[in-house]
């Protein structure tokens, strides 16, 4: 999940681009959980309604998707990254001082935050694709209409902004 201890990328997330398999597919957990609930709302031959979580990996680290999602943003067309000055900084709670600091992204350059972004839309955007497949099966079902979707989050992601990566708390030693 991570570079070696010491690397640009070991508290970064990066793993970039992923391998697919003879078919072009990479079936992740998330694949296979967005196929079960399709198969499920198809399946589904009772009067009474009924309720489907559906908990997804993506987007979170580590920072990997496959094609067409992991070329599929411009990363010429980013918007700029939130850059906190020395001053700003020292601004900061302690807590996030130190995770910059222990972070050490001051090693990753703007490409490697534009792949790091870049690659992260590109998981988002396989989300969005994942939620389209299950309005199509909702759709083909008929309930569609009578149906109510709710997305929940666990949490932002900072994907270089006041240079950190994704918000957790990694074992500091000087908190």
């Amino acid at each position: 999940m991570r570079g070696e201890p010491g690397s640009k990328h070991f508290y970064s997330f990066y793993n970039g681009e992923l391998k697919v398999d003879e078919h072009g597919e990479n079936n992740s957990y998330d694949d296979e959980s967005v196929n079960k609930s399709i198969e499920i709302i198809k399946n589904y031959d009772k009067d009474e309604p009924f309720c489907l979580f559906l908990g997804l990996e993506k987007p979170h680290p580590p920072y990997q998707i496959e094609e067409p999602y992991f070329n599929s943003i411009d990363r010429e067309k980013l918007p700029k990254r939130v850059r906190l000055s020395d001053e700003e900084l020292a601004k900061k709670p302690k807590i996030i001082r130190e995770l910059v600091r222990e972070m050490n992204t001051d090693l990753l350059n703007k490409n490697d935050w534009d792949e790091l972004r870049g690659c992260y839309l590109g998981m988002v955007q396989k989300v969005d694709e994942y939620v389209k497949h299950i309005c199509d099966a909702l759709k083909e079902k008929g309930v569609y209409d009578n149906t109510a979707i709710f997305f929940f989050s666990d949490h932002g992601d900072y994907t270089g902004d006041y240079s950190m990566v994704e918000k957790h708390k990694i074992p500091l030693k000087t908190v």
